[in-house]
């Protein structure tokens, strides 16, 4: 098991639905024994799951977030959980999307980072003692 705890958390819809290849974790990043997966039906990680019980019966306080679909799961889910008390930490290089009909997948990422960014600037649109934080991956301390 990890000495930091892992939670990955796998949208329904993806591919072709739950137990298809396009669904399953690819295994260059396959949980370890101890890590938590949990399923979701909609872009907030914490709405109709059992994520904010799992952190605060672990306690943990502060999150990672790195993912899939920047501007829908990645966003809904580092806005929802600074307004439910953790301090987030956005691994910029580690999120990205795809491509949509107003701007590509790169443009999307970037907005999306910039935005997260400017949430957790001073005078950005904080929630008041809980920020988020952007960092590259590699700088980013557990």
């Amino acid at each position: 098991a990890s000495a930091v705890p892992v939670v990955y958390v796998q949208d329904k819809d993806v591919g072709e639905g739950v137990g298809t290849p396009g669904w399953e974790i690819h295994p260059a990043v396959a949980p370890i024994a101890g890590d938590l997966v949990l399923r979701k039906a909609w872009a907030d990680s914490f709405y109709e799951t059992s994520l904010h019980d799992e952190l605060a019966a672990r306690g943990i306080s502060r999150l990672v977030i790195a993912g899939l679909k920047s501007d829908a799961c990645v966003f809904m889910t580092s806005t929802r959980a600074i307004a439910l008390g953790y301090d987030v930490t956005l691994a910029a290089d580690a999120h990205s999307t795809s491509d949509n009909h107003i701007i590509n997948a790169q443009q999307a990422r970037d907005y999306i980072t910039a935005l997260l960014e400017g949430i957790g600037a001073e005078d950005g649109f904080g929630q008041g003692q809980h920020s988020i934080s952007v960092a590259p991956a590699a700088e980013i301390a557990l």
